[in-house]
């Protein structure tokens, strides 16, 4: 995605399901195998209202993954604690999630938050506690959390460096409002993000046995 908020139609998914872009993995020399979720899930405006776009590979896929790992992508995506709580559906006992995504690390007022989820088209902002208790929710067992702003200001910082560096290429191919509109959005995440509003929460976790 541009900053600007346009696509890069070049870039194309591994493989989609129902409007998500997944990317199913069979390791056989472990016996192992798993689902990973892509950076930009896309929904259609049905799936906002229920947790559509999950591959849907039948009864037999309950239990049968060993891992579920996602990056920076579940911002993206409504219904977060559902969404959880199918993954624990889908892995096998004893298999783990692991992932990081977007946080509101200190609360935010509306309109700014507002403005924020809508520039980069994400469905909402959950908060490091909201994600420990819908992880606790579906069932699963904490065994690491990280809380930080540090690779957040990281990102942002280097996108923005480089998306001013490359200002006329922008402006020729999205013109000078686009680019001004992608411009505002990125000093906009950085100041958030340097401020300690903005993070990442990650963690890995672990569907019990028993």
């Amino acid at each position: 995605m541009y900053p600007d908020g346009g696509r890069d139609r070049r870039l194309r998914p591994a493989s989609r399901h129902r409007g998500w872009n997944v990317r199913a993995r069979h390791r056989k020399r472990h016996r192992g195998s798993g689902v990973l979720l892509g950076a930009e899930p896309r929904l259609s405006s049905a799936g906002r209202g229920r947790l559509d776009g999950w591959p849907r590979t039948g009864r037999d896929a309950a239990a049968t993954f060993d891992f579920t790992i996602s990056f920076d992508s579940w911002c993206h995506i409504p219904h977060r604690a559902a969404l959880l709580r199918r993954c624990a559906k889908f892995l096998r006992p004893g298999g783990r999630i692991a992932f990081y995504d977007h946080v509101e690390r200190q609360p935010l007022p509306e309109e700014q938050r507002r403005r924020f989820c809508e520039g980069w088209r994400f469905a909402g902002l959950e908060t490091p506690q909201s994600y420990v208790d819908a992880l606790e929710t579906a069932g699963f067992e904490l065994l690491f959390r990280e809380e930080t702003s540090v690779y957040a200001v990281r990102f942002y910082t280097r996108v923005l460096d480089g998306y001013r560096s490359e200002r006329e290429r922008f402006e020729a191919a999205r013109g000078p409002e686009r680019y001004q509109e992608g411009l505002e959005r990125l000093e906009m995440s950085q100041h958030l993000a340097i401020t300690g509003v903005l993070g990442q929460f990650g963690c890995i976790a672990v569907k019990p046995r028993g």
